[in-house]
């Protein structure tokens, strides 16, 4: 009877594998082990191999029954597994063996031996009093040695640490003296620039003043111009009133005509006005004037003359009034010639 969950068709291909000779002369093991592989279940395997055990006339009812459900199933027959060979049994040892099992433990006790005595003892060992001073003489050799080299190490360090120090006050000094000079030269700068903003204002000024000078001076002139004018024309009112009649003297040939008195006693109008004469030099000439008429015309009363003292101080008042307006075109020049000179500093300090 075939178990459930059997495949039939794989049961068959594995009877068809282990029917085959070669398959047959393999171990029991490895024809299962394949099986396995191959995706055989337990119950398949042990139906295949019961199958192949009991030969194909025992396959053959068994497909026919599964086959027809309606006919009488046979239960298969169990048939035991068949177990692997023994193994051979082992040989004897003989003295051979005996003997080269001897050499080698004595050849391994040797080696053991030398490494023990080569590198464990020296270890293990204590040491002697004369190891022990040479080993004491050779560390105090280095620690003198070690503190030679640390006494030269911390003198060379000292030494470069005072070197250090000093260029380090150098260093400062020249900071110091750098911050001075940049404080000076800031100081030297705005000095600079407060003498060139009061420069400026001087020559703003200046630039200023000139056509205020040169306006007062043409001023000043006028107002002397305008003064000389009115001088001589009161000398000429003068001169004009103190002139006899024409109709007062008999012999008119003799006495200057009004336009000729005027011609001789008036001076010259254009260019510079030259100063009035003397008290002296006046009186002369108007003696001269009155020696000339005939006696005839020494009984016709004349007009006073001008004082002396008020030509004198009419003289003095002209000759103030010139040194004046000479003083006023000199600054006038003067002051022309400080704005020619002032833009010239002012290029050069640029």
């Amino acid at each position: 009877m075939v178990k459930p969950g059997v495949r039939e068709d794989i049961v068959a291909s594995a009877v068809r594998f282990l029917s085959d000779p070669k398959v047959q002369e393999s171990p029991l093991a490895k024809r299962v082990a394949f099986l396995e592989t191959k995706g055989l279940s337990a119950d398949e395997i042990e139906e295949a191999m019961s199958r192949t055990n009991g030969g194909t006339a025992v396959a053959a009812p068994a497909v026919s029954q599964s086959a027809a459900p309606g006919l009488v199933q046979y239960a298969p027959q169990q048939y035991p597994a068949y177990a692997p060979p023994p193994p051979p049994p082992r040989a004897p040892y003989t003295w051979k063996d005996y003997t080269l099992g001897a050499v080698g433990a004595v050849g391994a006790g040797y080696g053991v031996y030398s490494l023990v005595k080569k590198y464990l003892l020296p270890a293990l060992s204590f040491p002697t009093a004369t190891s022990l001073d040479a080993s004491t003489q050779q560390i105090s050799a280095q620690l003198t040695s070690t503190t030679a080299v640390l006494d030269a190490v911390r003198a060379e360090t000292g030494d470069v640490m005072k070197a250090l120090d000093s260029q380090a006050a150098n260093v400062n000094d020249a900071l110091k003296g750098m911050v001075d000079t940049l404080a000076l030269l800031r100081e030297n700068d705005e000095q600079r620039d407060d003498e060139m903003l009061s420069l400026r204002r001087d020559i703003d000024g200046i630039k200023t003043l000139i056509p205020q000078m040169l306006d007062k001076s043409k001023e000043a002139q006028t107002a002397v111009i305008s003064d000389l004018q009115a001088e001589i024309k009161s000398l000429k009112s003068l001169l004009l009133n103190r002139r006899i009649p024409m109709s007062a003297t008999p012999s008119s040939a003799s006495i200057p005509s009004s336009g000729d008195a005027t011609a001789t006693s008036m001076p010259p109008t254009t260019g510079t006005y030259p100063a009035l004469p003397s008290s002296g030099s006046t009186t002369p000439a108007l003696g001269g004037f009155s020696n000339s008429r005939t006696g005839s015309m020494a009984n016709i009363p004349t007009k006073p003359a001008i004082p002396a003292w008020q030509l004198a101080a009419h003289q003095q008042q002209q000759q103030q009034q010139a040194a004046e307006c000479e003083t006023s075109q000199d600054e006038t020049a003067t002051a022309a010639s400080g704005d020619a000179v002032v833009p010239e500093s002012g290029a050069s300090d640029a």
